[in-house]
């Protein structure tokens, strides 16, 4: 094969691959989600076009002579058993991935304040103008070049050993990382919005493979290295479309940050424009027909790509009528049912729900038996937007309301978050139920389909003078549903409930289980699935009289979600009797209580908290913890062989440990950071959101230990050395 059928290779190669990327961007900017969304196929997808990526990053100017480097290093290995010598080339394309895959996790573990930044228009804007600058490089403007001495020293490297192999391939990976720094940072930006430290560890590991597979041939055959082809001009024009590609990202962000309907007009333009400068205007030395085919293909495969996403957005929606009081007054007189949409140009699931759900035929159909409304949340802090919210009590973008056509709305039946068409289609269905002559509201609201049943309890059968007892609201929900705790996290409710306690009563504070975590970082709520029983200790007085009956009553409204959500309410009563008697007392939901008490945090324990922060950096509280050193010491060992003492050393089982912030709006993430097992110390980084300042730290701490509950005084230190010297204070060593 000569050098310009390989160039039609490369070429290609690196094309198809960077549109594999591209095609499930577009997807995610429309679902809210990044490549979860898109199924097995769009995973499948994804990862081989991370794996063509890396194959195809062998091909600019920086890494192509890493090669000759390679050759170089195996030139001292003589073996041969050819599979002895594919074994060790394996072992140092794996030192390559390790570097690459550290690289993608640490980007996915900080990338959570990323992510969650990315509602923010002017963030979007800063994402674009990233990758438009990483763009200028590949065109030439600057260069992230490794010096000559550096490279030669490489190559005159010598490790002995399987561990030199792999050593000597960490080493490649790490000064490759230079010369592919605008794709590469390019990739770490969309990692860090996935935020995912095992979708982070695969992507890099993945295109990792793909930047070592040359090598892995190499490394088993270094006598191919006289057949490869010579770098030149073809190696230019390759950097240059990988630039056009960064400029297509550029464009989707920039697009999704103030117009999302731009995209499938922006990014075909600039591919078509892209593929026509490639094809027609950039000069190369490369005269050959081939290379003329090369140039051709990918004008043709642009004008492909352009096309399915042009045709994605000209696609027919349902249309919405601006929402204003009078237009909803308007609508309660026509005696169609109304769906209010609260939407935001800003949100991916709005987008999902307009270019998926809203243009399915069978959707529009159904729709236009309604009057179709909708409230724009962009701007979410305009007078109408508020006086929408606050009336409607809308909970988030997007929330799609339905009223019958009496203008009351229906009774359960608000959801939050994108619907497919198949479920949107089965809600509606629902709706024409309850207007049928067959199923009354009521008996909607009692049907299977909810996903949860509402209840007051007791553990008693009676009220005993001056005895407390326990009530609680029982939220049983059906599988796949979860409620939200007291801080939500992301999104969500925590249930609201107004209690109507008997004159005379003392009622005690609610309490609350401790939560577990739902969905991926960087959009993690707090809540409860299953069964969640919310109780309080009530005290009646002493001088009640057997016989008489007194009624305990709430109004409770509680939101519940699983792929999408629902809002729920109702008003429970329960009634007791007075008896003199204690035999019978407890009820059938005694071991409710029960268990739901041993999921109560505690607070005063031997595990002691403290919470610190520097003053230089005001957005970050850490949380140290102290723990009851008899319930978390291994067994001592040997004594120390420097001080003479007993060493103990403390279980490691912190990564099993999880902090949850019980106060809404103030922590944005929680990351479990280290720990000290000689003096057992544990701690958390807290990042705050922004402009919030913390003065205590309140939460519940999770740990096989137990659950414990805490309310701490943050120390600002404005000095480094009492910072640090506070934050690693010895803890005590248990006695002999």
């Amino acid at each position: 094969m000569n050098n310009s059928k390989k160039t039609l290779l490369t070429a290609l190669l690196l094309f198809i691959s960077s549109l594999f990327l591209l095609l499930p961007a577009g997807i995610a900017a429309e679902s809210g989600a990044t490549a979860t969304s898109t199924g097995v196929i769009g995973q499948i997808l994804v990862f081989a076009g991370f794996f063509l990526t890396g194959l195809a990053l062998n091909l600019t100017p920086c890494v192509y002579p890493m090669m000759a480097v390679t050759v170089s290093i195996f030139g001292g290995q003589t073996s041969k058993n050819p599979l002895t010598a594919f074994s060790k080339a394996l072992l140092y394309v794996l030192g390559i991935a390790t570097m690459y895959s550290v690289l993608g996790v640490a980007a996915a573990m900080t990338g959570g304040l990323f992510g969650s930044a990315l509602q923010s228009p002017y963030v979007l804007l800063a994402v674009a103008l990233l990758f438009f600058v990483l763009s200028l490089s590949m065109f030439g403007l600057y260069e992230l070049q490794l010096p000559t001495g550096m490279m030669s020293g490489l190559g005159k490297l010598r490790m002995p050993g399987l561990i030199g192999i792999y050593l000597s391939g960490l080493f490649v990976g790490v000064f490759a990382a230079p010369c592919v720094g605008p794709p590469i940072s390019a990739l770490l930006a969309i990692i860090g919005q996935k935020a995912d430290p095992f979708y982070g560890f695969m992507s890099f590991f993945v295109l990792s493979l793909g930047l070592g597979f040359p090598y892995l041939i190499l490394g088993t055959f270094s006598g191919l290295l006289t057949k490869m082809p010579r770098s030149g001009a073809w190696m230019i024009w390759v950097k240059k479309l990988m630039g056009i590609i960064l400029i297509c990202f550029a464009i989707f962000y920039l697009s999704l940050a103030f117009y999302p309907k731009l995209i499938y007009t922006a990014i075909p333009v600039a591919l078509i424009s892209g593929a026509v400068y490639l094809s027609f205007f950039e000069k190369t030395k490369a005269v050959s027909k081939t290379f003329r085919f090369i140039k051709l293909a990918v004008l043709i495969i642009a004008l492909l790509v352009a096309g399915v996403f042009f045709k994605k957005g000209r696609e027919k929606s349902s249309d919405w009528q601006s929402f204003t009081n009078e237009a909803f007054e308007e609508a309660t007189k026509n005696n169609k049912p109304t769906i209010v949409y609260f939407s935001a140009s800003w949100c991916l699931p709005c987008q999902q729900l307009d270019r998926f759900t809203f243009t399915d035929q069978g959707v529009m159909r159904e729709l236009d038996k309604f009057n179709r409304l909708k409230v724009d949340m962009t701007k979410s802090d305009s007078p109408e937007a508020k006086e929408a919210v606050e009336f409607f009590k809308a909970r988030g973008v997007p929330t799609l309301i339905f009223f019958d056509t009496s203008g009351s709305e229906y009774g359960n039946s608000r959801t939050i978050g994108y619907l497919p068409p198949e479920s949107f289609l089965a809600h509606l269905s629902n709706l024409g139920a309850i207007e049928s002559d067959n199923i009354s509201k009521d008996e909607y609201e009692e049907d299977e389909l909810l996903p949860s049943e509402g209840s007051l309890i007791s553990d008693v059968n009676w009220i005993v003078p001056d005895k407390p007892f326990k009530v609680g609201f029982l939220i049983d929900m059906r599988e796949g549903w979860h409620a939200y705790w007291l801080n939500p996290g992301e999104s969500g409710e925590p249930p609201h409930i107004e209690w109507d306690i008997p004159e005379g009563f003392e009622a005690g504070p609610i309490e609350w289980p401790a939560p577990e975590s739902f969905g991926e970082p960087p959009f993690v709520s707090y809540g409860h699935a299953d069964k969640l029983l919310l109780a309080r200790k009530i005290t009646p007085p002493s001088n009640l009289q057997a016989g008489d009956t007194y009624h305990i009553r709430i109004d409770a409204d509680w939101l519940l979600c699983e792929e999408s959500c629902f809002a729920q309410d109702g008003s429970f009563t329960l009634t007791l009797t007075v008896k003199e008697t204690k035999e019978g007392v407890a009820s059938e939901h005694l071991e409710l209580f029960e268990e739901t008490a041993k999921k109560i945090p505690v607070r005063e324990t031997g595990w002691k908290f403290k919470a610190l922060r520097k003053d230089d950096d005001p957005k970050t509280t850490f949380i140290v913890i102290f723990p009851d050193m008899e319930e978390v010491m291994k067994p001592p060992r040997a004594k120390d062989d420097l001080w003479d003492i007993p060493r103990y050393r403390c279980r490691n089982s912190f990564n099993t440990w999880l902090f949850y912030p019980s106060e809404p709006g103030k922590i944005e993430t929680v990351k479990r950071e280290g720990y000290i097992s000689f003096n057992c110390y544990y701690w958390f980084r807290l990042v705050h959101f922004e402009n919030v300042t913390i003065e205590r730290v309140k939460g519940v701490l999770v740990t096989p230990h137990g659950l414990f509950e805490t309310d701490t005084p943050v120390q600002v230190f404005e000095e480094e050395e009492k910072f640090r010297k506070e934050f690693r204070v010895f803890a005590p060593q248990p006695e002999n």
